[in-house]
């Protein structure tokens, strides 16, 4: 598939719905990995209060700090089931991130 059409599927995301749903289900993944907010945000290298206002609602999530969180819970494998059960690495955005990987040799 062309690099072009992969990233114009990024176009079709609800990014907005995405940051979300992570926001209102962050508590959930606290608990099933057993650890805290601030232990995600440091994993993710935001500031450790970050998480904590998102949760409460005090602080609305960027796409960055969505992304950093995300490959956070997707790398772990207590919390990598929930995040792909819930939708929350689409497809599109997984296609994008590995967009030109195989170019570059095996160092990836």
């Amino acid at each position: 598939m062309d690099d072009n059409v992969i990233l114009k599927g990024l176009d079709t995301l609800d990014r907005d719905g995405l940051m979300k749903r992570l926001s209102d289900e962050l508590p959930i993944f606290t608990g099933e990995m057993g650890t805290t907010p601030g232990e995600i945000a440091h994993r993710a290298g935001l500031e450790p209060g970050r998480i904590g206002q998102i949760m409460d609602g005090k602080r609305s999530m960027k796409w960055s700090e969505y992304m950093c969180i995300l490959f956070v819970l997707w790398s772990d494998e207590r919390s990598h089931e929930i995040v792909e059960k819930n939708g929350m690495f689409p497809d599109a955005l997984q296609k994008a991130m590995s967009v030109n990987r195989n170019e570059h040799g095996n160092n990836n």
